[in-house]
């Protein structure tokens, strides 16, 4: 598949290139993204250009579909990262990490909310998706909110479902339908899961 751009009034998002590279390094060293991702530690810049290597393997062979997080003012800076991956049988996960400049604004929940249109539009404007499901540590309440406000329902919570840093530990895991209201946020802790 050849890689797509997308807009939001706030947001481009991009695939990752070489010349992000350093930008990735930098929100790799952060503390929450070390704790609730399984980037490698110590994080460099081999790391990173390996990674965008991925990216652009991801997307010729349509096995993930990883799009960094730009603003719209300063397309050249990354905030942090959206990937779809796992696509299967009409279902795949959604990730994403943002760095720390980037959060408290709602610019996750936007690129979220974008990457999800894309996914469940019907080809040739999107994958066609009929289910997209997001697994979290439990202690990450960022990620968790962001997955509510985009409409996400929890499934359950996975018993020592991976080692994370060497340490066997639980998953949340939510999933958003094509059918489902994805305008309105889903509590999780008021009955609608």
């Amino acid at each position: 598949m050849e890689p797509v751009t997308l807009r939001t009034p706030r947001l481009v998002l991009s695939p990752q290139t070489t010349e992000d590279a350093d930008q990735i390094v930098a929100y790799c060293q952060d503390p929450d993204v070390i704790a609730f991702t399984p980037i490698p530690v110590p994080y460099g810049r081999d790391d990173a250009e390996s990674f965008v290597r991925q990216v652009e393997a991801g997307w010729r062979d349509g096995t993930r579909f990883e799009f960094a997080v730009r603003p719209r003012a300063d397309p050249t800076d990354v905030l942090g990262a959206v990937s779809i991956f796992g696509v299967a049988d009409g279902a795949a996960e959604v990730g994403y990490l943002l760095a720390p400049a980037g959060r408290g604004h709602g610019s996750m929940t936007e690129a979220v909310s974008a990457i999800l249109d894309w996914a469940f539009a019907g080809p040739p404007d999107g994958l066609g998706l009929s289910r997209v499901q997001w697994h979290a540590l439990p202690e990450n309440e960022a990620s968790a909110l962001v997955a509510q406000r985009c409409g996400f329902r929890l499934e359950g919570r996975l018993r020592s479902a991976l080692t994370h840093r060497g340490t066997r530990r639980d998953q949340l895991l939510a999933a958003v339908l094509r059918t489902d209201d994805r305008q309105q946020p889903v509590r999780w802790d008021d009955g609608q899961q």
